[in-house]
């Protein structure tokens, strides 16, 4: 019975030994997916900062966006605590693009033209054009050249 208990203890040890670092790399791969799922940056949150500084307005924003305020401030504060920098100067009458904002909203407008070639090539045949087109015309002209082009 001696023999018995001594073995026994042993594989107790052994088991315990590993539970004890199965528990260990459970909680590291833990932190490591909570690092990745909480902080991610994704392709809204850009186009929400491309938005936003060049209108200036969260509302207005939201507005051209469709979607509520609320939803766009979110995704404006989350990008802010991913990258650990305030991208806006809020005040009450919008928000103004910071040093810092500035230099994301470069790579960001990158990002999204890369996604659109990315669009693009894909397409190939499939469409006649691809791209994004500027037309610039007088206000009255506007009114009255644009409504069809966009229909």
């Amino acid at each position: 019975m001696g023999l018995f208990t001594v073995a026994l203890a042993a594989m107790l040890k052994c088991y315990s030994l590993q539970a004890a670092l199965a528990l260990d790399w459970r909680r590291e791969h833990s932190k490591v997916q909570h690092k990745i799922n909480g902080l991610l940056m994704d392709v809204v949150q850009l186009k929400t900062l491309i938005h936003v500084a060049e209108l200036g307005s969260l509302s207005r924003a939201a507005h051209r966006l469709h979607v509520a305020p609320p939803a766009l401030s979110r995704q404006i504060r989350q990008l802010e605590k991913e990258l650990g920098v305030y991208l806006f100067e809020r005040h009450g009458r919008g928000m103004i693009i910071t040093e810092a904002g500035s230099e994301v909203l470069q790579h960001a407008i990158r990002v999204m033209d890369e996604l659109e070639a990315i669009r693009c090539s894909v397409m190939g045949g499939q469409t006649a054009f691809c791209g994004a087109v500027a037309i610039g015309t007088t206000p009255t002209i506007a009114e009255i050249v644009t409504v069809p082009l966009v229909k």
